[in-house]
């Protein structure tokens, strides 16, 4: 699996002495290196050391001189301590010690809260530099995710897909089917969109792949948080309906960045693409009187008005007037008679 994602593309590799894989972790950024796919200094390896009751600061150090020996590297870009459970900041002392002998490059912690953070930061000489929590949209930690963020401590977070348990969230899939993205691309990205750094776990060459295509756009995914949460079919439309980027034009009004254009479009075939482009989420139509569809265009709205798809006001509709042969009056008659052949009161843009 390590060499797969190495091949892939991936540059982080998340282990943990605990885990008992460390030597084959190492062996397959050996391999890896060997085989020129990348040089130590391009990849990110970081693992954790177990918290103990007594001697935890020397345990610690001992931990992670192992991990060394194990994975045969000279040093780590960051070692955690793995739960704020018995004598933690003892451990923390020992990466501390790690992190003065240059035997480490970042030292952090592992499913801390912010008291147990707190505590731990009066007590340290070198700030946590991460947090890896569980965290995914059924267990999105924003309070902490605000906190961390507000202390200079970036988050990590494992799980990000519910241990496989939102895959098949159907909200979730109906989001990533819009942009012909799964479930779990749209999850990965909403993290890192958060400012979240990501590790979902998969030994299959097929979902290590998938998570790393994962969905590279940059607006929609701020709602993911309301649907997950939503059990209402209703409000899971509404939010879906919010889901394309918007634009505000001088006038006040939000222009949607992606439309549906119809140009040589004509009878029942454009009719047809526009029920087909608000079924998928498209919340803008652009027409022209020139282009001789405006009626069946407006069939294609109110179609899927009458079908509950979306309202009116939900929607921005784009039309011209042409501007050869014609005058002020003759522009405003246009207008109207756009109007009438769409069947709406209004019109959001009208463009000479």
């Amino acid at each position: 699996a390590v060499k797969d994602a190495i091949e892939i593309g991936y540059r982080h590799i998340d282990t943990a002495s605990d885990y008992g894989n460390e030597a084959e972790v190492g062996q397959a950024i050996a391999e890896s290196i060997k085989a020129g796919i990348i040089k130590r200094e391009d990849l990110f390896v970081t693992t954790k050391v177990w918290p103990q009751k007594a001697d935890a600061q020397a345990k610690a150090l001992q931990s992670i001189h192992e991990s060394l020996t194990k994975m045969n590297l000279t040093y780590l870009d960051l070692v955690l301590v793995h739960f704020p459970w018995d004598d933690y900041v003892g451990s923390y002392k020992g990466c501390e010690d790690a992190f003065h002998q240059k035997l480490v490059r970042s030292i952090g912690i592992s499913n801390f809260n912010e008291q147990q953070t707190d505590n731990l930061v009066s007590k340290a000489t070198v700030k946590p530099a991460n947090d890896q929590i569980m965290s995914n949209p059924k267990a999105e930690s924003a309070g902490y995710l605000k906190y961390s963020h507000s202390h200079n401590i970036t988050v990590t977070a494992y799980s990000p897909l519910g241990t496989g348990s939102l895959v098949k969230n159907p909200k979730l899939m109906a989001i990533g089917q819009k942009h012909n993205k799964s479930a779990a691309q749209v999850m990965i990205r909403w993290q890192i969109q958060r400012g979240v750094i990501v590790i979902p776990k998969s030994v299959k060459k097929q979902y290590i792949k998938e998570d790393f295509e994962q969905y590279i756009g940059h607006k929609i995914m701020g709602f993911i948080d309301k649907v997950c949460e939503s059990n209402s079919e209703t409000d899971f439309e509404t939010e879906r309906q919010k889901l394309t980027p918007m634009i505000k034009l001088n006038t006040g009004y939000e222009m949607p960045e992606i439309g549906l254009g119809t140009w040589q479009a004509k009878g029942d075939p454009v009719k047809q693409a526009v029920k087909d482009a608000l079924e998928v989420g498209y919340r803008h139509i652009d027409t022209a009187y020139i282009y001789e569809n405006e009626k069946e265009v407006g069939e294609g709205i109110h179609a899927q008005i009458a079908a509950g798809v979306l309202k009116r006001e939900e929607l921005f509709i784009t039309t011209k007037v042409w501007p050869n042969g014609s005058n002020q009056k003759k522009a405003l008659e246009m207008i109207h008679h756009s109007l009438k052949q769409l069947n709406v009161t209004y019109l959001d843009l009208v463009l000479i």
